[in-house]
């Protein structure tokens, strides 16, 4: 027994080392943090995500976004933590239920919902009709914002990687606590941030050995097409991006991150060439493929 703990230590020391310290991933270049303007689309929960202020704009004290949340959209069964942000909700239209605390509770147009940092919370919007709030997440004590900020590492870059993978409530666990071994901004509840950090520290460098990463970052460099291209070749005819791909077809930045945000990626979902589908659901082939690429 005592030779196979002593086994389990040294295989979590060298793969932490190995992934911490001498093969750290990636951090993103400053082109690919997210900016005022740019849009997420997060099929997973019915939501479209609009920035406002990110966190690079305002050294890291803010991000404020607009949310569009579709009827019996938001992430009410992804309950979460901010440890270190406070959370506000302004209602501009429809209603929405928050679930703070496990207690439930409406909002309509004109309020305003603060959930205090620590505070585990989830919404969702019940109705029948679309909803509009304005979320604001702000710094509460000081800490070094900025820095974290540069280095994409606060919660609208997390948002950026997790749109990349599939989207809120797409999102495997395992990825999830990957996420958390990076950017420690969203906690699941249950466990104090202390001990999710502990599992989640144990857990990324195994998962990197089987392709589970904290950062995704953009499949290579792409030359400018115009938008009639990206339309012929993704949006309304028959192929999807992977047949694009196979034809060395390439995207601008622009141009793919319109098309992305039409349609999210399910990494991990099985591609095909054709599609009747969101076109971009062809990531995993389009990488396979190891076409250079861009795709957001």
């Amino acid at each position: 027994m005592r030779k196979r703990v002593a086994i389990a230590i040294a295989l979590v020391t060298n793969s932490s080392v190995l992934h911490y310290v001498v093969f750290p991933e990636p951090f993103p270049a400053p082109s690919d943090l997210p900016r005022a303007g740019r849009t997420l689309v997060n099929e997973g929960i019915r939501s479209r995500f609009v920035c406002r202020q990110t966190s690079v704009e305002t050294a890291g004290r803010l991000f404020e976004w607009d949310n569009f949340v579709e009827p019996g959209g938001g992430p009410c069964e992804i309950p979460h933590v901010h440890p270190h942000m406070r959370e506000v909700f302004q209602i501009l239209d429809g209603e929405v239920a928050f679930i703070i605390n496990g207690r439930e509770q409406a909002a309509g147009p004109g309020s305003t919902v603060v959930v205090q940092p620590g505070t585990t919370h989830a919404f969702r919007n019940a109705t029948d009709r679309p909803a509009h709030m304005i979320s604001r997440v702000e710094a509460v004590d000081d800490g070094p914002w900025a820095q974290l900020a540069e280095r994409g590492l606060l919660l609208d870059s997390t948002f950026l990687q997790i749109n990349r993978t599939g989207g809120l409530g797409r999102v495997s666990p395992i990825q999830m606590l990957v996420f958390v071994s990076r950017y420690k901004q969203g906690y699941p509840p249950g466990l104090p941030t202390w001990a999710w950090d502990a599992i989640a520290f144990v857990v990324a460098p195994t998962a990197r050995i089987f392709g589970v990463h904290a950062y995704y970052p953009l499949l290579g460099s792409a030359r400018r097409l115009p938008n009639s291209a990206v339309e012929r070749t993704t949006g309304t005819g028959s192929h999807s991006l992977a047949a694009a791909a196979h034809r060395g077809v390439r995207f601008s930045e622009d141009s793919q991150m319109a098309v992305y945000e039409a349609h999210p990626a399910s990494i991990g979902a099985k591609p095909s060439r054709t599609t009747d589908g969101p076109p971009v659901r062809a990531y995993a082939a389009v990488k396979k493929a190891g076409k250079d690429w861009a795709i957001l």
